[in-house]
């Protein structure tokens, strides 16, 4: 598939558990990636050692000064991104390889899509993997119909979302759902 825009995938990290995994899903797509985007929401250093042993140059790495919380990290993720577009990825999920490709596929033939919903398999230690799905739309075409369609947007979703970026700068915070 000819790359036609830049993605980013935007990690939001505080739990090292299943970072490691994350960051090599993230590196692994077959769709090429303009970076990985870590913002660091630990105090401790963690995270950054994980990265650390990491040598791929597409990963931009910050660390916040100060805790922001999942929705703050999601925020600041968006003002780190150089990209137009941005795929979320929660520090403990991880995408399988043909993922961006994917979502991507759904929104390069129409110009009007802002945000691109995927699927979900999830995966408990010791269980084996089960279908998650909502209730969603495929795409969306902006950001007005966003919020009037979610008028409070479930935290939960980012991690599923192919999203552009000047979409999630204009969010404002109180939009967000932080239960």
């Amino acid at each position: 598939m000819p790359s036609t825009a830049t993605i980013d995938i935007a990690i939001p990290a505080y739990k090292p558990k299943w970072f490691r995994e994350c960051l090599r899903s993230a590196l692994g797509q077959t769709y090429p990636i303009n970076r990985v985007v870590i913002a660091d929401d630990r105090a401790d250093d963690q995270i950054r050692n994980i990265v650390s042993a990491f040598t791929d140059a597409r990963i931009r790495y910050h660390k916040n000064p100060r805790r922001q919380g999942l929705v703050g990290n999601y925020l600041q993720l968006a003002q780190l991104s150089d990209a137009k577009w941005i795929k979320y990825l929660d520090d403990d999920d991880m995408l399988m390889p043909d993922a961006v490709e994917n979502l991507f596929s759904i929104a390069q033939n129409d110009d009007s899509t802002a945000i691109v919903f995927g699927n979900q398999l999830d995966f408990r230690e010791g269980e084996r993997p089960v279908p998650g799905r909502l209730n969603l739309p495929t795409r969306i075409p902006g950001k007005a119909y966003f919020l009037k369609y979610y008028p409070r947007t479930p935290i939960t979703l980012f991690s599923r979302i192919l999203i552009k970026t000047d979409i999630v700068r204009g969010f404002d915070p109180d939009q967000i759902d932080t239960n």
